[in-house]
């Protein structure tokens, strides 16, 4: 888990949009497109966010119609992985000193806290998503080339 938490992160910061785009892309198997050009990066350092922690200027960000249709898809995904560091440590502080909210809100409107509670909602809500997917790629891996979706 490290790795993928080290591939989908900034190094001096956490990505929950790297992450969660990640993981509703590759594991359950949603098309999301590309970003807009126009779209503001966020800062490099978790230190330099002017004393906003990377949730709140995610939620600065997906104020914007054109961002919140695909951020509401999967910022959750990856807030709930704020537990972890941009190496992959668990934590309970980021790399400014404050304490690190892993609480998500769920579309049924529970709240699930960090990846443990989030995977239970995964498997409940989700399950079909993740088979048709992993099917789909190991179906692609032993032909050699990728199999085509077929809805």
């Amino acid at each position: 888990m490290a790795v993928f938490l080290t591939k989908n992160s900034q190094p001096q910061r956490t990505s929950p949009v790297k992450r969660g785009f990640w993981v509703v892309h590759k594991v359950l198997g949603e098309h999301i497109p590309a970003p807009p050009a126009d779209v503001v990066a966020l800062p490099a350092k978790e230190t330099d966010t002017n004393g906003k922690t990377i949730r709140e200027l995610l939620a600065l960000h997906v104020e914007a119609d054109k961002c919140a249709r695909c951020h509401q898809r999967f910022d959750a995904v990856g807030l709930a992985m704020e537990g972890f560091d941009p190496i992959g440590h668990k934590r309970t502080k980021d790399l400014a000193g404050r304490a690190v909210d892993e609480v998500v809100r769920l579309p049924d409107g529970t709240d699930a806290r960090g990846v443990p509670e989030f995977v239970r909602h995964l498997v409940k809500e989700r399950r079909d998503d993740y088979i048709r997917t992993i099917s789909r790629k190991l179906l692609g891996y032993a032909l050699g080339r990728s199999a085509a979706i077929v809805r």
